[in-house]
């Protein structure tokens, strides 16, 4: 009898720790070592909300609380970024709804923690409405008329193949301009 209990004891605590990791996904390393590496934590998380602006390498991204306050998080890119309902990072603009699967990696020095998030999946939701205030600043700033950038978002163009085909432009520009900037 008191090793049915026993059992069923290490069964429960085992199932329950698997959930635990399960839900978590996070993969760590204790402590560090006496040479001063840092302890390093793998957490895959994902986040929903609007783009406030992409670049080639991060995008930001603007969230809303239950409480109704808005943060803004900055996400670079990983080098094998994946995009569902979308074929290339042009196709998304400040304004369109996307989830991000990314993953936080936190170096922990001690008494100093460093974070590092990167996009491993970029899922397009929606596009942004006409008048999200995040469209009429990259409208504003790019000179494009509402109508030339909806027909921009349904045309591919040779930026988009030269994206995919891994060069960048030579020019080094990759963010947006701000308002004002020509």
């Amino acid at each position: 009898m008191s090793r049915a209990i026993i059992s069923v004891a290490i069964l429960m605590f085992a199932v329950s720790c698997g959930a635990y990791l399960a839900c978590a996904q996070t993969n760590s390393t204790a402590g560090g070592t006496k040479s001063g590496a840092p302890a390093i934590s793998n957490t895959v998380k994902e986040v929903q909300g609007v783009v406030s602006g992409i670049t080639k390498r991060s995008i930001s991204l603007v969230t809303s609380s239950k409480d109704g306050e808005e943060t803004e998080i900055l996400i670079s890119l990983d080098s094998n970024l994946v995009l569902v309902h979308r074929s290339s990072l042009s196709q998304i603009t400040p304004g369109d709804t996307v989830r991000i699967q990314y993953s936080d990696q936190t170096l922990d020095y001690g008494g100093r923690k460093n974070n590092s998030l990167k996009a491993k999946t970029i899922t397009y939701l929606a596009p942004g409405a006409q008048d999200s205030p995040y469209r009429k600043a990259y409208l504003g700033a790019t000179g494009t008329t509402s109508s030339s950038a909806s027909s921009a978002e349904t045309n591919s163009t040779a930026d988009d193949s030269a994206e995919t085909a891994g060069s960048e432009a030579a020019t080094g520009e990759d963010a947006l301009p701000l308002k004002g900037e020509k």
